[in-house]
């Protein structure tokens, strides 16, 4: 985007010519977390054992940057693969389809994708209890490191993420169930989880993570670590429905 660092450059040393014979040595400024965003919101609702639903993401700084360079260089029957890989929801029987894009082509607006899915057999029935999993989104998933690295952690962009899953209400259903409210902060990263249910039967979950390095040093990946682990034992958690006859 305009007027910010690229991520190349972003908190390193740079060169700055003063005139023909002077010249400082600057560092170049990183780009914040909040600016690098991304605002997930999806609907969902139960058919069968499959959870099916309508989405729409919005990115802005380099998160929109990165994602709009990828899908420049895919035909569009390709962008399905993309954000499979980029954003998997659950597990490998993800299947998004019929994206839709605006703002791709202007660098200084955000990038807005409209999409569907479909994750088939996610969704338990035992007698008249039903159990969905709504915390979708772990962006951490491959980033558990080793706890004796002597090399820091180098990122290409500190940035912030905020997934809402809504599921809407169905008929005979009621809530039996949310999982409780669980959060991890510290100067450089954190989470947040929190569930809520509507009178009308329709549940929220909204999950935030913020990753605010571009380089993590080396005696701080055990804390990292530690934050990894707290966080995938916890996406399994499931919002648990009555199903009335």
């Amino acid at each position: 985007p305009y007027g910010l660092p690229s991520f190349y450059i972003q908190g390193k040393e740079v060169l700055m010519a003063v005139d023909s014979d002077h010249y400082e040595v600057l560092r170049a400024p990183m780009i914040p977390a909040a600016a690098n965003s991304l605002f997930d919101t999806v609907h969902v609702h139960v058919e069968g054992s499959d959870l099916v639903g309508t989405g729409v993401m919005r990115l802005q700084g380099q998160e929109r940057a990165s994602m709009a360079r990828a899908l420049s260089w895919l035909p569009t029957d390709k962008w399905d693969d993309q954000l499979r890989t980029v954003h998997m929801k659950l597990n490998n029987r993800y299947q998004p389809d019929s994206i839709t894009t605006t703002g791709r082509e202007d660098r200084n607006t955000e990038l807005v994708l409209r999409y569907r899915f479909r994750i088939p057999g996610v969704v338990t029935t035992t007698g008249t209890e039903r159990f969905l999993p709504l915390d979708m989104e772990f962006p951490w998933r491959d980033e558990h490191y080793q706890p004796d690295r002597t090399e820091p952690v180098e990122r290409d962009f500190a940035t912030l993420e905020k997934y809402v899953t809504i599921l809407d209400p169905a008929p005979g259903n009621s809530v039996a169930h949310l999982p409780g409210p669980t959060s991890m902060n510290d100067p450089l990263f954190g989470y947040s989880c929190n569930y809520a249910a509507g009178a009308d039967g329709q549940v929220t979950c909204t999950t935030e993570y913020r990753t605010g390095y571009i380089l993590l040093p080396a005696d701080r990946v055990p804390d990292w670590n530690s934050v990894v682990d707290a966080r995938e034992h916890e996406i399994n958690r499931s919002v648990v429905l009555t199903v009335n006859p």
